[in-house]
């Protein structure tokens, strides 16, 4: 067997892939992982590690793309879905900088280049990945597996049970437990019997029931982006970056573009918290929490509403008269993937308030009619507090 294995680089990915992998020959493995040293030790013919970082920034190092077979019309056009999102996705890497389209562009088309050539020539038949499809050139390298009929397989991780599972497709991941929900949907008919839960989901279900929990992944917004001041926002870390890279700290501050794109960030940001309102709790409501970005739960997990604006106009055009949309900007969400325009759009729907960033989420779940949310943690804090869920 042939095959490509991708992001296996914590503590215990050498051991899992030896021992999933210990009765399979593999004639060509293709490694993509940061740090070569994970790699199994397991016996194949052809081994070939592509460092992942470089891949990334859509860089492939030491290719004569004069023998790489070149792309037809007929594979662009199936993969227009894949070129959407790509361009989208990308933005998880515009640290600090403008990413034009003319750049993304090139991108794509040298990682879709790369893997329709690599899959072809190497006869690849499994593509093994440690996490959903998420950082650009995987996206490529799955979606063409599945125009190629390729098997394709990743984990997926279930932290609120400790548990993961095997899945083929990340867009309709986790079937087995759909028919176990619907075996127990009729073991359960009866309101009154006692639903038994294993001693580590019931605690999850309790801590989210019942008391206001903040999941271990929430990470805090930095105080310095809560300044309203653009000078003292920037000046400590300019400071740092002087004395720490003086070479660097001259180049940006002689920009142009940096200051123009700090500038927008910041009246972004600034704006969000200017129109911001106490909600008032008693009224009629949508709750809906937004999404940190860039991440996969918005690109590519959201699909069409990685737009997070789509889905308030969408709430609002179906709700009856007086009730309101409260949404809240997630608490770690930067400065990245916001601009004046998209906290305006949400800002022109009569029926939406901008909830502080301060104020309780859980204060907010508990008098809602609903929660909506792409992906995120909501719902289930949501569905624990007996919410309906809009997903």
């Amino acid at each position: 067997m042939n095959i490509i294995l991708k992001a296996f680089g914590n503590e215990f990915s050498k051991e899992i892939l030896e021992r999933c992998l210990r009765d399979i020959h593999i004639e060509t493995c293709i490694f993509i992982e940061n740090h070569e040293e994970q790699k199994p030790d397991i016996h194949m013919k052809e081994y070939i590690w592509m460092n992942a970082t470089p891949l990334m920034d859509g860089q492939y190092q030491n290719i004569d793309w004069n023998t790489i077979t070149p792309l037809d019309e007929e594979l662009l056009e199936s993969m227009q879905n894949t070129e959407a999102v790509f361009l989208m996705q990308i933005e998880r890497y515009a640290h600090n900088k403008n990413i034009s389209y003319r750049e993304r562009k090139r991108q794509y088309l040298h990682h879709l280049r790369f893997w329709n050539h690599t899959l072809s020539t190497k006869n690849i038949q499994l593509l093994l990945m440690n996490n959903i499809p998420h950082q650009c050139y995987d996206q490529v390298l799955y979606d063409l597996c599945k125009l190629k009929n390729i098997p394709t397989f990743h984990i997926e991780r279930y932290d609120n049970v400790d548990a993961c599972s095997l899945e083929e497709d990340w867009e309709s991941s986790g079937i087995e437990i759909r028919r176990t929900l619907e075996i127990l949907q009729k073991e359960y008919t009866n309101e009154n019997k006692e639903i038994s839960l294993s001693p580590i989901y019931e605690e999850y279900f309790q801590s989210y029931a019942h008391e206001n929990t903040t999941p271990w992944y929430m990470l805090e917004r930095s105080k310095r982006q809560d300044k309203q001041s653009f000078f003292l926002k920037w000046i400590g870390i300019s400071a740092k970056m002087l004395i720490k890279n003086p070479i660097k700290f001259l180049r940006l501050v002689a920009s142009p573009s940096v200051w123009a794109r700090k500038k927008r960030q910041h009246r972004a940001a600034t704006l969000y918290d200017q129109y911001t309102a106490i909600p008032d709790l008693s009224q009629q409501y949508i709750y809906a929490p937004l999404h940190e970005q860039p991440e996969a739960t918005t690109c590519p997990m959201a699909g069409a509403f990685s737009d997070q604006q789509l889905i308030v106009q969408l709430i609002a055009k179906c709700l009856p008269e007086g009730v309101r949309i409260y949404v809240k900007e997630h608490p770690a969400q930067g400065e990245r993937c916001r601009n004046e325009e998209f906290y305006k759009d949400i800002l022109s729907i009569p029926s939406v308030t901008l909830v502080p960033r301060s104020f309780s989420t859980f204060a907010l779940m508990d008098s809602a009619a609903a929660i909506a949310t792409a992906t995120g943690t909501a719902g289930f804090e949501g569905l624990f507090r007996g919410k309906p869920v809009l997903m």
